[in-house]
């Protein structure tokens, strides 16, 4: 949130292609609009963008938006032009924005809840379907509002982790389930258009003496064809049964 030389927001230029997911881009103010790109593409999804001024200004470049929310609206999957309804949200743009008292957390009401994209592998943590704005996707975070003791109970039956990540060229995936979600699973790579490129072979080989079944499996970062994939952002999504886990994966080229 500025009033630089360029964009309030993002500024992408010399061929850059990044995928902008599930952020709150709010109250920016500069000469050339919220978004600046200059021979590049953008694919932005799952986000609230709130702007008086101009959205994109673009050089020789596209931008693809699906499923956000955006000042005056945007031509798009699932965009919609609509009051975020934030909870307590500062006003000011660029020099004049002083936000410590604020609160971009989404109302119970807001029309942003449940409304990004419906493949599940943008779901919030929850499982429920994905909110747009930086509170929602399987990377958001609602933090509790009151100030009542919790008690937490942390899930360590069904897990899934990546290492390294980012990577180049392979990377473990890791994952256990209970003894009930043994059967009948699967692992799929998908790209941020919720398009499944590989999917993954595990050859099952339980941890002797333990209540959960442990597992790794290897990808080389290679599609259904053998062939490599581009560089950017993907999804591992593991399904057994009722059970849907999914985490974020970086590969670097």
């Amino acid at each position: 949130n500025n009033d630089g030389g360029f964009a309030g927001a993002f500024s992408l230029k010399s061929d850059s292609n990044p995928f902008i997911v599930n952020n709150t881009i709010a109250n920016n103010d500069a000469p050339d609009g919220a978004f600046f790109i200059f021979n590049s593409s953008a694919y932005i999804i799952n986000n609230i963008i709130i702007h008086e001024g101009e959205m994109f200004n673009m050089i020789n470049s596209s931008v693809e938006v699906e499923y956000s929310c955006l000042s005056g609206g945007y031509e798009g999957t699932g965009n919609i032009d609509s009051d975020p309804m934030f909870i307590s949200p500062t006003s000011g743009n660029g020099s004049a924005y002083a936000g410590l008292e604020a609160n971009w957390n989404l109302q119970t009401s807001s029309p942003c809840i449940n409304a990004g994209n419906p493949n599940s592998i943008y779901n919030d943590l929850d499982g429920t379907r994905n909110d747009m704005g930086a509170t929602g996707g399987p990377d958001g975070w609602n933090p509790p509002t009151g100030t009542d003791d919790y008690n937490i109970t942390p899930i360590t039956k069904n897990t899934l982790s990546v290492y390294p990540n980012p990577f180049n060229p392979t990377t473990t995936i890791s994952f256990s389930l209970n003894n009930e979600n043994i059967e009948n699973f699967e692992i799929g790579i998908y790209n941020l258009k919720g398009q499944k490129v590989k999917n993954l072979p595990v050859i099952l080989s339980g941890v002797e003496g333990s209540d959960t079944n442990e597992h790794t499996v290897t990808w080389d970062g290679t599609d259904n064809n053998g062939h490599s994939i581009s560089s950017g952002v993907y999804f591992v999504r593991l399904k057994s049964g009722s059970v849907n886990l999914n985490k974020k994966v970086l590969l670097l080229k």
